[in-house]
């Protein structure tokens, strides 16, 4: 991390908080191909500065935090929206 709190492979550009909302959806090959693309590896890392997570329970939370390990994204699963908005803007 430098100065500005934020790691230096960012450099100048903007980044967000994101909350995405997953529930009733499922992972199909095509976005399983794209998670692990250098395009997403390079979007997410370049933009977004954290991730609030909703609808992800039982088998998919566990995918969801091993990928969130493998990776190191600073994202986290929530049950309640209000709990997640308050991991990105604390």
């Amino acid at each position: 991390m430098n100065r500005s709190g934020w790691p230096p492979w960012t450099g100048a550009r903007t980044q967000v908080v994101l909350v995405s909302d997953f529930s009733d959806t499922f992972a199909d090959k095509d976005v399983l191909d794209y998670l692990k693309s250098k395009e997403e590896n390079e979007v997410m890392r370049s933009h977004v500065r954290k991730i609030g997570v909703l609808g992800i329970v039982g088998v998919k939370r566990i995918i969801f935090n091993t990928w969130n390990t493998l990776t190191g994204r600073k994202a986290r699963a929530f049950d309640k929206e209000e709990d997640a908005l308050e991991f990105l803007v604390p």
